[in-house]
């Protein structure tokens, strides 16, 4: 069975939000768009390990505040810019 690709966007280069590396980055919507749409912040992260990282601390498959994912994402950035 094929592994089903992941709809990621990388758009150009940026810098990653979390270890501060520059590069191609992706998008990664601090509220999960399955419950929020296009609204909320979008912030700049590299694919592996940082993307990696957030999705698997804010996907807890139950829909919680914005503001809970607010904070966990300022959590997440907050320890010192490394990956």
């Amino acid at each position: 069975m094929k592994k089903k690709r992941r709809n990621t966007e990388v758009l150009g280069y940026h810098t990653c939000e979390k270890c501060g590396r520059y590069g191609k980055m992706t998008r990664h919507h601090v509220a999960p768009r399955r419950f929020f749409g296009s609204m909320g912040r979008v912030v700049w992260l590299c694919r592996s390990p940082c993307h990696d990282k957030a999705d698997r601390l804010i996907n807890t498959g139950t829909r919680r505040t914005m503001e809970w994912y607010e904070r966990v994402y300022a959590q997440f950035i907050s320890p010192k810019r490394t990956g």
